[in-house]
């Protein structure tokens, strides 16, 4: 099996954080130390690289950036908020969500 980089991480935590996001769309994925930092001593300090499987290369790197499948119904596929604003238009209403981007 041949493995890819798709991320980067500065520690473990972070390590560990990206990959529970690959593991929740089914993606399997391991975390190294970065070539350089393979001290043991570190314990969770140090650099790591999140490698997957090549053929699901693709797809980890759409995870990782924030992609969500159309029809998601968890939120805005730009992973961007929805925040309320009072509307400029009197007797239209308050409290409309709008999209921040389209503001």
């Amino acid at each position: 099996m041949n493995l890819v980089k798709v991320a980067y991480a500065q520690h473990l935590p972070e390590a560990e954080m990206l990959q529970s996001f690959l593991r929740d769309e089914g993606i399997p994925c391991m975390a190294r130390r970065a070539a350089g930092f393979d001290v043991p001593d570190f314990l969770a300090a140090g650099p790591r690289e999140i490698l997957v499987a090549a053929d699901n290369e693709e797809w980890a790197r759409r995870v990782l950036d924030g992609w969500r499948p159309p029809g998601d119904d968890e939120g805005p596929p730009s992973g961007g908020a929805i925040v309320e604003r009072e509307l400029a238009e009197p007797g239209a209403g308050k409290g409309a969500p709008v999209d921040p981007a389209a503001a």
